[in-house]
Formats: structure tokens, sequence, C-alpha cells
């Protein structure tokens, strides 16, 4: 997380909502048995390829009125590979209130192959392969460093869009790739939903919700 200047701040968010949302991330998480650290671009900063890392963002296409946060996005994977990699969560993403005896993190981080679990669509269905949203990922030093750079050199493949995220950047390398990373699909999207009884059953299969600026 990274303050913005409020002349170039279009996120429909004030800081002072920022920082509530803040305290509400980390006491979630940290109830959940977590030990949430809120990394800023100063941990980016610290990564020895940042200038060279910098450079390439400055040359991406994000055009529109969320540029410098567009840019912060990407700046999030230098800053994760800096700190020795982990697991990283949005802090519009909270952990759902429930015991998962099928899920058990240090199980989904493995040997620490790089994972996304929040996807586009159902993994597994028809039509177009789905890729990864980036609100929750995990991986090793090594694999966020890879991923940083897989990105940012996607992100630098295609000047003739107007703005090329870092969530699509991620998606477009999931379809050029299967094996990039490992995608799961255990995030619920939190907004404009009808919660039906059948509705919170089919949430069980889910480890955490996204409170999304796109829901």
């Amino acid at each position: 997380y990274n303050r913005i200047d409020q002349s170039v701040k279009n996120t429909g968010m004030t800081n002072h909502e920022d920082d509530e949302l803040l305290e509400i991330w980390k006491e979630e998480w940290s109830k959940a048995g977590w030990e949430p650290k809120i990394l800023d671009l100063h941990d980016a900063e610290s990564h020895p390829r940042f200038e060279e890392f910098r450079e390439k963002v400055g040359k991406i296409r994000l055009l529109g009125p969320n540029t410098v946060y567009n840019q912060l996005c990407y700046f999030r994977w230098l800053a994760m590979a800096s700190v020795g990699g982990g697991w990283m969560s949005d802090y519009d993403v909270l952990p759902m209130e429930k015991d998962r005896k099928d899920f058990d993190p240090e199980e989904s981080y493995g040997d620490g192959s790089f994972a996304v679990y929040a996807s586009t669509g159902k993994v597994g269905s028809r039509g177009p392969a789905p890729g990864g949203i980036p609100c929750l990922m995990s991986g090793s030093q090594s694999e966020w460093e890879r991923l940083a750079f897989s990105i940012i050199d996607n992100g630098l493949k295609h000047p003739e869009e107007r703005l090329w995220s870092d969530m699509l950047a991620l998606i477009d390398l999931k379809r050029q790739s299967e094996d990039e990373y490992i995608l799961h699909d255990l995030v619920l999207g939190g907004f404009d939903r009808d919660w039906t009884a059948e509705l919170c059953h089919e949430t069980e299969q889910n480890v955490a919700v996204h409170f999304s600026h796109s829901d």
C-alpha cells in the first residue's frame, strides 16, 4: 500500500477510508491466524533491480484517471520479491470466517511455486481459459521475482493498448503458457450479490472474499 496524492487519486476512496480499511484488513487476517505486514513503495525500492524495473514501468501504457495507482500495482510484485516472498493479499481481500480443514496454507504454498487464488472464471470450465486476478497470491522469493519481471515484460509488449494493467498481464501470461503459475478459484467477489441460502452454501469452497473496485 502506498498513499496516492489526492490530485491524481481516482480510486473512489479517501485517505481516511483507506486507513480504516487497512485496519480492518490487519484485524481480520490477524484473527484468522496470520501475521499481516503492510508493504509500501520503499520495499520495492530496496530491491537491487528497482531502477531497471521503474524504467520499464514508465514505458507501459497506463493511460486514464488512475495511472499512479496502476503503476503501484506493478511495483507490489517487486516489493514482495524484496521482502523474501510469501503470501500477498490486497487490502480489500478479507478471509472467510470459518474453519477450512480442506485448505492448508502451508500445503498450498508447497515448494513455493507461484500460485494465484482468484480466477477470472471457473477453473476447468469451457470457454476462454481463465487467468489470475492478483488479489491473493503466494510464492517463494525467486518466484515473485520471476513473475515480477514476466509481468513487466508482458506489459511492454502491448504498446497499442491504452491501458495494460498488471492484472491484464497476469491473465495474458496464463493464456500463453498454462505452466506460468498455478491457478485456483478460491476467492469470492464481494459486491452485488443476493445472499440466498444457496449462495451461502456455495461459498464453502472459498477461503477469502474480494471487495474489489470492479465488483
